[in-house]
């Protein structure tokens, strides 16, 4: 079984001002599942531990929506320009009850409403 597991982000690239937008993000290997995710965590990497009776991470308290080994962020962008949307932590677990904390983040530019 492969230990280099990642996260997948799809979304798109560019998207309009005041307009829906929605972006996925899963593991990039089958065998892992994503429990949890995380953002704005006020923890630094050698803090981080994982608390496996409750499946989470210990420090971390803004949670993202997870459904269907998925993690989806709807949001409607307001301001125009490059964005980047920090730091996710993801907490996934594999077949064997083994957990890993994956870290991702993105960016997208939103242009002005074309009407």
């Amino acid at each position: 079984m492969s230990d280099n597991v990642e996260l997948e982000i799809l979304k798109n690239d560019t998207v309009s001002i005041n307009e829906d937008v929605l972006v996925r993000i899963y593991t990039s290997e089958k065998n892992w599942k994503i429990v949890k995710a995380y953002f704005d965590c006020n923890i630094s990497f050698d803090q981080e531990k994982v608390d496996e009776s409750k499946e989470s991470i210990e420090g971390c308290q803004k949670e993202l929506f997870v459904l269907n080994d998925t993690i989806l962020i709807q949001f409607n962008p307001t301001k125009t320009g490059l964005n980047n949307f920090g730091e996710i932590k993801a907490l996934v677990k594999n077949t064997e009850n083994e957990f890993k904390i994956l870290k991702s983040d993105f960016s997208y530019f939103v242009s002005k409403k074309i009407d």
